[in-house]
Formats: C-alpha cells, sequence, structure tokens
C-alpha cells in the first residue's frame, strides 16, 4: 500500500488505486491480457502505461466518459478512455460498489480486426470482459485487509477524543462506517458507549472488529441509549463497563 503523488487520502493498494468516495481497479484479465504484466503486478507497477496513465487521470474525478463502446449482450456500458491517436481502454462504473473498473486496453484501427471497439464486443460475448468471480474474490479479500489495519488506526483515535473531550463524540471508522463514542467515568468506574449507524454500516459482521479495536477483551452488552440521549432509530448501541485507570 502506498500513496500517490497527489492527495494523502488517495493511495494504491493491490489491483486498486482507492480515493475517498470509491475505487479504481483493473480487472486480472485486462491486467494480464491488454496490459502485458505478471501475475504479482500491482496497480501500481503499470501506472506508466497510457491506458492506465488515462485511466487514472480521467476516472479521478468522473466515474464514466462521453463515449461509450455501444450496445453489448451483456448490457454493461462501457466507457471509452483515449491516450494519444491509437490507445484506447474502456472502463465500467459498478456504481453499488463504488468501483470504477478498467476492464480492457487495446488500440484503435479502423477496419483492423483487432481494433479495440470489435475487440471489447468480442471480450463481452466470451463473458470476459466484466470482473470475475476471481476478480470479486481478490477485492474483498484486500478490502477486508485494508479495512482491518483503518480500524486499528481510527477507532482508538475517536476513543481517545471520547477521554479528551469528555462527552459524546461522532467520527469515521475505517473511512466509511459513522461510529459515535461516549466515555463516562465515576469514581475508579469507566463506561463506554458506543452507537453503531446501520446506514453507513450496511452490514453488521464489522462490529464486532470495531469494538474489539476500542477494547480489545472487553464484555460489550447491547444498551438501549446513549448516556446523554435516545438512540436514533437507525443506530444501534453497546456499552461496557471497565476499571478506571
Amino acid at each position: 500500500m502506498s500513496s500517490s503523488a497527489g492527495d494523502e487520502n488517495d493511495f494504491f493498494a493491490g489491483l486498486s488505486f482507492v480515493l475517498p468516495d470509491r475505487e479504481l481497479r483493473v480487472t486480472k484479465r485486462c491486467l494480464l491480457e491488454d496490459l502485458g504484466a505478471g501475475d504479482d503486478t500491482t496497480l501500481e507497477d503499470v501506472a506508466d502505461h497510457p491506458i492506465v496513465r488515462a485511466f487514472l487521470r480521467e476516472r479521478r474525478d468522473k466515474t464514466i466518459g462521453t463515449r461509450n463502446v455501444g450496445q453489448l449482450s451483456s448490457g454493461h456500458e462501457i466507457w471509452v478512455l483515449t491516450q494519444g491517436q491509437r490507445h484506447r481502454g474502456g472502463t465500467w462504473f459498478e456504481k453499488g460498489r463504488g468501483i470504477v473498473w478498467l476492464v480492457a486496453a487495446g488500440h484503435h484501427e479502423s477496419g483492423s480486426p483487432d481494433d479495440f471497439y470489435p475487440y471489447c464486443k468480442g471480450l463481452d460475448k466470451a463473458c470476459r470482459l466484466a470482473p470475475s468471480e476471481s476478480d470479486y474474490e481478490s477485492l474483498f479479500v484486500e478490502q477486508d485487509a485494508r479495512f482491518a489495519a483503518r480500524i486499528l488506526i481510527d477507532a482508538p483515535l475517536l476513543r481517545k477524543r471520547a477521554e479528551d473531550e469528555n462527552g459524546e463524540v461522532s467520527g469515521s471508522i475505517g473511512g466509511r462506517f459513522g461510529v459515535a463514542v461516549a466515555i463516562e467515568v465515576a469514581d475508579d468506574l469507566q463506561e463506554m458507549t458506543v452507537a453503531f449507524d446501520l446506514r453507513s454500516l450496511g452490514v453488521r459482521e464489522y462490529i464486532p472488529a470495531i469494538l474489539a479495536a476500542l477494547e480489545a477483551d472487553a464484555d460489550w452488552e447491547f444498551a438501549e441509549q446513549m448516556p446523554s440521549r435516545p438512540l436514533e432509530y437507525y443506530e444501534q448501541a453497546f456499552r461496557h463497563m471497565s476499571v478506571n485507570g
């Protein structure tokens, strides 16, 4: 994982370039067959390829382009990247996951059987243009690893803010998930209450990892409210009591 030369919140990670609001990712087929890279190559390794340069530049700000490949049997809308006279690339925006995929790269030469546009249509017809099951498997593994690394940083920082401010604080965990933390101290006891915004969390499988990052080996129980307010309809809360100090 390494930072880009631009915003410090943008970084390369495996086959992805991660932005605050989305991810730019290359399919394995495109990486190996179209970009001519090796099996262990990362997106950063091929960042100087003309189409990858266009991909990182054009899809950094816009998820789609101004021209698409044309009607495909799969129904996918593949947007064209142009670099120089002949270099062409195709991207697909998977809105539900917030990912722009680089799915093809080639050359434009009208009338040639290897022209980029019929090439894309041939891949699509063979069901080899869109991300494969293997692409998603590696994506989920990488995202889980990135999330685990982020919560080990974000959660302790959020807890420290709650301790310093002596009240409820809210923040983002893992770059996406809304969490509120409140810490109350009475004599030698400390109670921590944590509320999760389930609208941002989406699935609840991340809750145990976040709670463990806030306080390892704690015996968490459900909480019916935050110390100073009732829960919102979209929140779920937990609390833990421990000896202070």
